[in-house]
């Protein structure tokens, strides 16, 4: 699952409530209980910030990396 916003995946903690809650679902078919823990998710994933980068990229910092392929 990909977080919209930012265009990150969902970070694994969260991927696992998502199936936990799916789960408890499945089982007792509380659709309020599943509302209630997504809602809660939803809070927590906006609170984590995504990655920054510290510095820009420069061609300085790229290394050329080149593959031979040998076909008989």
């Amino acid at each position: 699952m990909w977080r919209e916003e930012c265009g990150e995946p969902l970070r694994r903690v969260h991927l696992r409530t998502i199936r936990r809650a799916y789960g408890e679902f499945s089982r007792h078919k509380d659709i309020w209980s599943l509302v209630e823990q997504v809602k809660s998710l939803a809070g927590a994933v906006a609170a984590t910030t995504p990655r920054e980068v510290e510095a820009p990229l420069r061609r300085e910092d790229l290394h050329l990396i080149c593959y031979d392929y040998v076909w008989p």
